[in-house]
């Protein structure tokens, strides 16, 4: 019998109802590839080996997250948890109920771990499947699009294994498995070679800084750190003593060769804090810099987004340049060029207007992302709920100041290395990309 067709209404006959959301049955979405399909039920099943909260010993790391980009996995910094656990062995799969379809799907081999019961792990049946392949699989993008389809939204919503257990993945022969993750991790391989060359130009440059600027470290009186002497236990005069928290550090880098000065000597206006406004998506015009907006290298991020609200008084203007002043990131720092975009910039930043007849902004930046620079912020910051700096501390903030002349020739030498760096990270970032097609063509039609 003929089945009468809609525009607006699709008909399931009840047999086939496994979910009770829509989406599971208006996605159509249908994996093709020239390897028969096989149920991951089949492949893999969940492990219930429960470590209760009371039981927990804190003698195994525990899981804080799988990074959906790289599907790293991260450990709480603390062994101590809330909430019963599952514990792992090597070669367990550890699957985030949660994250699915986000990627968040890891092979573990660390040795015995465990994780909360938002996750679950889960054997690997090794007659039929390569446990890299299958990882590999999971996390495609092709593969996660369909689970994305198919998936419930909201956090309760959590993948469990009658969802997973119900997508078939395509399922070479174990020696085809073995050859195509052997091909795929050489390819990978050649990306990390270029992204490992890429942070070995970045030392580079830390390297250059310090021998080119010929730093030694000493307190404030010019005296040798006496703690230098000791690896658990410093001591601190107390004349120099203006903070009852343990990281303060009054050392201070001296050049042999240059002036010694601080950020106050070389800005002319008074520090500015950022706005207080929330964000919103990008409206194409207007953008609002963040802390997470800024890279560790000093670059923005791909992600833009707007304010909502604004003022001209936090508009950006050419060598602008900005601190952090609060969080994770203390200390971060950027320098703002017109190429950028309009745009204004979020709270927990501080805006400082230089001074260039003393310092080229560019020396600046290079000179606070270095360790030198890196060490006092570690030193200064005050610990609270969250590590900060405020604005008159910053302009306490000892900085070596080379004549202009020899600014310029540290600024030459820094962004000819930069445009290095530039080039070897696009090169890994664009062999990764074209190995992760190559995979995908390779497995899906």
């Amino acid at each position: 019998m003929k089945q009468t067709t809609y525009k607006y209404l699709k008909i399931i006959s009840f047999k086939d109802v496994s979910q009770w959301y829509v989406e599971h049955y208006m996605n159509e979405s249908k994996i093709h590839s020239k390897y028969p399909l096989v149920p991951l039920r089949e492949l893999i099943a969940p492990k219930k080996n429960i470590i209760k909260k009371a039981e927990y010993d804190g003698s195994l790391p525990i899981v804080e997250k799988i990074v959906f980009k790289t599907g790293k996995v991260v450990f709480r910094d603390k062994k101590v948890t809330g909430m019963n656990l599952y514990s792992l062995q090597q070669g367990d799969l550890l699957i985030s109920n949660i994250n699915f379809h986000q990627g968040a799907t890891a092979l573990n081999t660390f040795g015995e771990i465990a994780a909360s019961t938002h996750y679950q792990p889960y054997s690997i049946n090794l007659n039929k499947v390569d446990p890299e392949f299958l990882v590999m699989v999971l996390r495609s993008s092709y593969f996660l699009s369909i689970i994305s389809g198919k998936k419930a939204q909201g956090i309760k919503n959590e993948s469990g294994y009658n969802f997973i257990g119900s997508f078939s993945i395509p399922l070479p022969t174990l020696k085809e498995q073995r050859k195509i993750v052997a091909l795929y991790k050489a390819k990978m391989e050649n990306a990390e070679n270029s992204a490992s060359k890429a942070e070995q130009a970045e030392q580079a440059i830390n390297s250059y800084l310090l021998d080119v600027l010929d730093v030694g470290k000493a307190n404030e009186d010019g005296e040798d750190i006496l703690s230098n002497a000791y690896k658990y236990m410093r001591f601190v005069h107390r004349k120099n003593i203006s903070r009852w928290d343990v990281y303060n550090e009054k050392s201070i880098v001296k050049s042999r060769l240059y002036k010694h000065t601080n950020l106050l000597n070389v800005v002319i206006d008074k520090p500015q804090y950022g706005a207080a406004y929330s964000s919103q998506v990008f409206d194409g015009k207007m953008r609002y810099i963040r802390i997470t907006d800024i890279n560790e290298d000093g670059s923005l991020n791909e992600e833009k987004v707007s304010a909502k609200g604004y003022s001209d008084n936090y508009l950006l203007k050419e060598n602008d340049f900005l601190i952090a002043r609060s969080g994770n990131t203390v200390g971060k720092t950027f320098l703002y060029k017109n190429k950028f975009g309009k745009a204004i910039f979020a709270g927990y930043l501080i805006r400082f207007k230089l001074d260039e007849t003393k310092v080229i902004p560019e020396y600046l930046l290079a000179y606070t992302k270095c360790s030198l620079y890196k060490e006092w912020i570690k030193g200064n910051m005050r610990v609270s709920a969250q590590p900060n700096i405020n604005s008159q501390q910053y302009l306490d903030s000892p900085i070596i100041l080379p004549p202009l002349k020899a600014q310029k020739e540290i600024v030459e030498y820094v962004e000819k290395q930069k445009n290095e760096i530039n080039v070897l990270k696009q090169r890994a970032q664009t062999m990764r990309a074209k190995t992760l097609i190559e995979f995908e063509n390779e497995i899906f039609e």
